[in-house]
């Protein structure tokens, strides 16, 4: 079974093949809740929370997510990064919670 490690690692090689930016962010104590990875991609921004299958997120980390989709940007929790590359094949037309193409209507989780 794959780590967490080499799911961000994975995560990020897509982000950065399709031609955006990101960067991991490293725990330290300080930066409680702070989503592993943060991206510009086409312009938007998006924080993503590296999880392994069947794990959730913390409560801390479900709040910042829900903070960065408040204020426009795209938040979401990956388990796998084939959930990724669905979503950056309709960049920007994805759901802003789960990352599936919106059109048509892939999204399942009724927040976008």
């Amino acid at each position: 079974m794959a780590k967490e490690a080499d799911i961000v690692k994975a995560i990020r090689r897509a982000i950065e093949a399709y031609g955006g930016y990101c960067q991991k962010n490293h725990g330290d104590g300080l930066s409680s809740g702070r989503p592993d990875i943060e991206a510009c991609v086409d312009g938007h921004f998006v924080a993503i929370e590296v999880k392994m299958p069947r794990k959730k997120a913390t409560d801390i980390q479900t709040h910042i997510l829900d903070k960065i989709r408040s204020a426009g940007g795209w938040a979401v929790v990956l388990d796998d990064v084939i959930k990724l590359r669905a979503g950056l094949s309709t960049f920007p037309l994805t759901c802003r919670a789960c990352f599936a193409p919106l059109k048509p209507p892939f999204c399942q989780c009724k927040t976008s």
